[in-house]
């Protein structure tokens, strides 16, 4: 089994990087944060109604193929994160992430 670590915010804040190009980043402090134990295909609890963008994180030893929706199931072909990766996503309030290592 392994861990989905999942940070939800409300908004994202922009930044001015050295090179003077615009960048987005989370609005801190994350408004909620889940934990979700998978190997099978497992949703996590649903997002806050103002979630509006979500950090995932795979867990450090396996890959987390994912799927975001009202009533989402991850499979061995949907969109996946490296282990120990993580991703931003911009989300609905209600909606969850599907979790599933790929091969079970």
């Amino acid at each position: 089994m392994a861990t989905a670590y999942i940070e939800e915010y409300s908004g994202a804040g922009g930044t001015t990087g050295i090179l003077g190009q615009d960048g987005m980043t989370a609005r801190q402090p994350a408004s909620a944060n889940t934990n979700v134990t998978y190997t099978t295909a497992t949703q996590s609890t649903a997002f806050q109604a103002t979630t509006r963008l979500i950090r995932l994180q795979a867990s450090k030893t396996t890959v987390l193929h994912f799927a975001i929706g009202a009533n989402p199931t991850a499979t061995a072909n949907s969109p996946y994160i490296p282990a120990g990766d993580h991703e931003y996503f911009g989300v609905e309030g209600g909606h969850k992430v599907s979790c599933y290592d790929g091969s079970s």
